[in-house]
């Protein structure tokens, strides 16, 4: 989810345009375990990203709340930091969503995966919703 980094809110708001090469630039700068390519799938989320600009607002402001959250449990499993942007991709950041395939919260655990990584899923309680506990097991 790199392209949040080369979106900032203040650009959010001075513009609703953002050149190819300026991303493209953007990305070439970036320090990053895998390559990025900025192809036309790449392109849609980023017009998304400024169509919807309140709701990336939004998302980019949960960031404060849960980015600590995740650095420290990579941190604590010399995991690298970029993973802390997977929950961005697979729930937008939201710990009560669900796929229609039945995976929840941030990180997108099946109820088997979560049982099996010590996560409590019942009719009571389901912690793939806790942003502690499911990012430790992730």
């Amino acid at each position: 989810m790199a392209l949040c980094l080369i979106l900032p809110a203040a650009h959010l708001q001075a513009s609703n345009a953002i050149d190819d090469a300026s991303i493209t630039a953007r990305l070439k700068n970036m320090s990053q375990i895998i390559s990025t390519d900025f192809s036309t799938r790449a392109k849609g989320y980023v017009k998304g990203y400024l169509y919807h600009r309140d709701d990336t607002e939004k998302l980019l402001g949960k960031t404060a709340q849960y980015f600590p959250i995740f650095e420290f449990f990579l941190d604590n499993y010399n995991l690298p930091e970029e993973l802390k942007y997977l929950p961005i991709i697979e729930s937008r950041l939201r710990p009560f969503v669900y796929s229609t395939a039945g995976a929840g919260g941030m990180w997108q655990f099946t109820t088997p995966t979560a049982r099996h990584v010590g996560l409590k899923v019942n009719r009571y309680l389901d912690e793939r919703r806790d942003p502690h506990k499911s990012t430790k097991a992730a």
